[in-house]
């Protein structure tokens, strides 16, 4: 009986103590806060940025369509003309 409970008083003080050693400072963990919510606005206005360049790439993807269907259509008046 007394070898398991010195058994078990090891075990406690073991675990207790990897408990207490794990621990993260208070100061890095602010820091690490920090780092996350700084990359999180980054990450928001890199999406944002994304958005913004998907739509302008998608106009100037139409834009480029109608000139070649503007220019063909030129291309084949003026080949009826000459």
């Amino acid at each position: 009986m007394k070898n398991l409970s010195s058994i078990l008083f090891s075990a406690f003080v073991i675990v207790s103590l990897l408990v207490v050693g794990s621990c993260v400072p208070g100061s890095k963990y602010a820091e690490q806060k920090r780092k996350v919510k700084r990359y999180n606005t980054e990450n928001d206005s890199l999406i944002s940025a994304n958005e913004q360049l998907t739509v302008s790439n998608t106009e100037l993807r139409a834009n480029i369509d109608r000139c070649k269907k503007d220019f063909e259509q030129m291309s084949a008046d003026s080949a009826r003309q000459a």
